[in-house]
């Protein structure tokens, strides 16, 4: 295998090592890995160690939300503060 070589056109040499059938199980499993990239280091090894791959991207699903409701609410006090602040 090199480095510099083109992409596989699938993931079929993948299928045996990650317990899936098709290209369509392929690339799910895939996405829901490709899904924990935000993550922090504790929540991708929760997300590793889930063997179904539905489950693994709610979760990264849900982890995100999370991230992205305290990130509107820090920005909302932000602007209460300098609001006040004038």
């Amino acid at each position: 295998l090199s480095l510099d070589a083109p992409p596989a056109p699938s993931l079929a040499r993948l299928y045996g090592a990650w317990g899936v059938p098709d290209e369509t199980a392929a690339l799910a499993q895939l996405r829901s890995f490709a899904a924990c990239d935000g993550l922090s280091a504790v929540q991708r090894a929760t997300a590793l160690g889930m063997a179904d791959t539905r489950e693994r991207l709610e979760f990264a699903r849900g982890c995100a939300l999370r991230r992205r409701r305290r990130a509107e609410a820090l920005l909302a006090m932000q602007g209460a503060l300098a609001a006040r602040g004038q």
